[in-house]
């Protein structure tokens, strides 16, 4: 069986960029199947109906999470990566709604690495340039790495994850 990539999309009144992020997500040219996830948090314009769109566009494949009550950021992704480990997905990749993808191999290029190197759990690309990072699959490790550092920036479009990093199963 195939691993199932789960996309943590959160947003909140992004009307204008929300169609750009799912189509960077549509785009991706991936043997793995991609579901998305999209956590709506309370937005007063027209993010939900754009979303609402790609939902009925792509059943089964976009999933809106709505909420009534604004959780802000942290609360809001931590529902949506709730949704993804009920969803049983393998692995999970990040992306804000005013972000995108531009490349249409950063799914299977990711899950490509991991897949073959089972010791790794987490992999990040630069935000310029091509060059892909790979961290080992300590959850506390894969932390310290980066907040010990200077200049700990990791944009939240570029990386992807083992669900197992993330999610305690049992």
């Amino acid at each position: 069986m195939q691993p199932t990539v789960g996309v943590c999309i959160v947003t909140f009144n992004q009307e204008t960029f929300i169609a750009q992020c799912i189509e960077s997500v549509l785009n991706q040219k991936s043997d793995y199947p991609v579901r998305m996830f999209i956590g709506n948090d309370a937005s007063t314009d027209g993010t939900l109906a754009v979303c609402r769109f790609y939902q009925e566009l792509y059943p089964g494949m976009v999933e809106i999470i709505r909420h009534e009550k604004n959780l802000g950021v942290v609360g809001n992704t931590m529902q949506v990566l709730k949704r993804i480990m009920n969803a049983d997905c393998d692995y999970v990749a990040m992306l804000d709604g005013d972000d995108y993808w531009t490349d249409p191999l950063k799914i299977s290029k990711q899950v490509g690495f991991l897949e073959m190197n089972t010791d790794y759990g987490f992999v990040h690309t630069r935000i310029r340039g091509q060059r892909i990072r790979f961290i080992c699959s300590d959850r506390i490790q894969i932390f310290t790495i980066f907040f010990r550092q200077k200049s700990a920036f990791l944009p939240v479009c570029n990386f992807q994850m083992k669900s197992t990093v993330w999610f305690v199963r049992g």
